[in-house]
């Protein structure tokens, strides 16, 4: 449950028909106080599972006014009633002495003033079934009459009123198997799906949605709305974003997903709407408690803050971990083929697609991303030039080195021509090494970005491997005294694969200066998975050549 800041105001008070809230306990207490709020309403708060009366929640209870002691009332004297039966009545004398009876007369009631109805006799069988409850008075003789006075505790429950209570308790017996009843009819119908959207669409009416001051309106009110949708209707999932930190950002989410729901949240920034970057992702996991999940703060890994710009944010559920409730729930859904960005997994039911944008889009922001552009298009101007130069070398270089080889290996093997191929293979040898420390830098941590094409430097890079492959494949005769007929097959399927290489790097490079630039002036970023362009293809490699003898240094003809 996410924390709203306020300790004091959490509670809501119930009226009529809808609730108000939150509120201190004093608030609440002063409008009872006004007649606001009735005093017999009842209260809530985050803490609670249902709603309570207000005189039951300890936190309204306020210690009553120490009660004052009663004054001792004057009654006024009683004349003795006689008795319907045979036997002498309890009385008492003028002189203050007590006669003993063959019958008492006990009094259930207070005494009565002058007009009231008298007690009623009862004989000393009755008497015994009273218990010590509630205070009576009985009377006593003082000079200037008789006063009233508390003595002790007497239960007049006898009789009919014995039976009362026994009903009483009946019913109430009766009561509670009626509620255990109630109780597990409700939970049937609580699995039943319908039913059990029925009633949490009605609960969610009446269970407030917590405050949340750092969102816009709107916001906020389509977060609140996403909760009452039942399930029958379909998965309801809003998205809002927090304005308590200007740096990073924290998202709201919400849905009518029972509770305990585990979300993920990817964030991948829109390319040429980003402050001096090219590209950004990131992702935030949690779950939904009481149909909210908090996530956040969204940062670089090292804890830097994202760029200001436009984000697409996808919201799916966790691949494991769910509540049996929540599995149900998605169950009902089915795989939707989705285009999303590359990193995405592709296989989750739930998807939740928002747009955001995230800091101020004002005039500060225009200008910096101007700026930005400007530098961008300049590099990619640079990029194109040294791209072309790239793969122009390592061309040249894979002809020469291929032909180098091919007019050596029909020769006689000697002195003459290992030193040919040794001139050969230094150029080939001192421009790998200035490739492979270029592609170092590139390869680099956080340089990656500094790249606006880096698709197609990591392509050429890739043809760069093969060719220092295909170069100490065909060094072998030479170095190590290897046959030319073991290294000819490897030698078939290098020049293969580089050739469609480079085939399918002059198209990409084709393309991107056919492109038109975009908005910005920026080339669009080119893949070379992308179909090539019509180039005639390579011719077919020669047939296989019969095994050959390895003519020895005394048959050379010269290099």
């Amino acid at each position: 449950m996410m924390e709203t800041n306020l300790p004091d105001k959490k509670w809501f008070i119930y009226i009529q028909d809808h609730h108000e809230g939150p509120f201190t306990v004093k608030e609440i207490l002063d409008g009872i106080a006004t007649g606001n709020y009735p005093a017999d309403g009842f209260v809530w708060n985050q803490n609670m599972t249902d709603w309570l009366p207000i005189g039951d929640v300890p936190d309204f209870k306020v210690a009553p006014p120490a009660a004052a002691t009663p004054a001792p009332r004057v009654v006024e004297p009683q004349p003795t009633v006689p008795t319907q039966t045979n036997e002498p009545a309890f009385t008492l004398n003028t002189g203050g002495q007590r006669e003993e009876p063959s019958q008492v007369v006990v009094q259930i009631k207070p005494l009565q003033k002058k007009g009231k109805p008298e007690p009623v006799p009862l004989n000393i069988e009755d008497a015994r079934e009273y218990r010590v409850v509630r205070p009576e008075y009985i009377s006593t003789q003082q000079s200037d009459g008789l006063i009233a006075e508390p003595t002790q505790e007497l239960d007049y429950s006898f009789g009919t009123q014995k039976r009362k209570r026994e009903w009483i308790s009946l019913n109430q017996l009766r009561v509670i198997f009626l509620i255990l009843g109630l109780g597990a009819l409700g939970a049937g119908l609580w699995h039943h799906p319908t039913t059990r959207d029925s009633i949490q669409g009605v609960l969610s009416k009446f269970s407030p949605f917590p405050q949340l001051s750092d969102v816009d309106v709107g916001d906020y009110e389509r977060l609140k709305s996403a909760t009452r949708v039942p399930l029958s209707q379909g998965v309801q999932i809003e998205l809002a974003v927090s304005k308590a930190d200007p740096l990073s950002p924290t998202f709201y989410v919400s849905g009518n997903l029972p509770e305990g729901a585990a979300l993920e949240l990817y964030a991948i920034g829109v390319s040429h709407t980003l402050l001096n970057t090219l590209e950004f992702s990131g992702r935030l996991e949690g779950k939904l408690e009481s149909h909210l999940m908090r996530a956040g703060p969204l940062r670089y890994a090292d804890g830097k803050v994202i760029p200001r710009g436009e984000y697409r944010v996808f919201i799916m559920e966790a691949p494991a971990g769910q509540p049996p409730e929540v599995e149900q729930s998605l169950a009902t859904l089915t795989k939707i083929p989705r285009q999303l960005p590359e990193g995405l997994p592709k296989d989750r039911r739930l998807v939740v697609e928002k747009s955001i944008f995230w800091g101020d889009r004002d005039q500060t922001y225009l200008a910096r991303l101007k700026d930005f552009h400007d530098k961008l298009a300049q590099k990619a101007t640079e990029e194109l030039s040294e791209l072309r130069e790239l793969v122009k070398l390592i061309d040249s270089q894979y002809s020469n080195t291929n032909s180098t080889f091919d007019r050596l290996k029909v020769q006689t093997l000697g002195p003459r021509q290992a030193q040919a191929w040794a001139s050969s293979s230094s150029i080939w040898k001192q421009l790998a090494v200035q490739l492979n420390n270029g592609f170092q830098k590139m390869n680099q941590p956080g340089n990656e970005l500094d790249w606006i094409h880096l698709n197609l430097y990591r392509d050429i890079q890739a043809i760069a491997k093969k060719m220092n492959d295909l170069h100490q494949n065909q060094d072998q005769p030479f170095s190590a005294k290897v046959p030319f007929t073991q290294v000819m097959a490897e030698d078939v399927s290098l020049r293969a694969s580089i050739e469609e290489s480079l085939l399918k790097f002059k198209g990409a490079l084709l393309r991107l200066e056919q492109s038109p630039l975009d908005a910005n002036g920026i080339p669009n970023r080119t893949v070379l998975d992308a179909a090539a362009p019509a180039v005639s293809p390579p011719p077919p490699p020669p047939p296989s050549e019969p095994p050959m003898q390895q003519p020895t240094e005394t048959d050379s003809n010269g290099a």
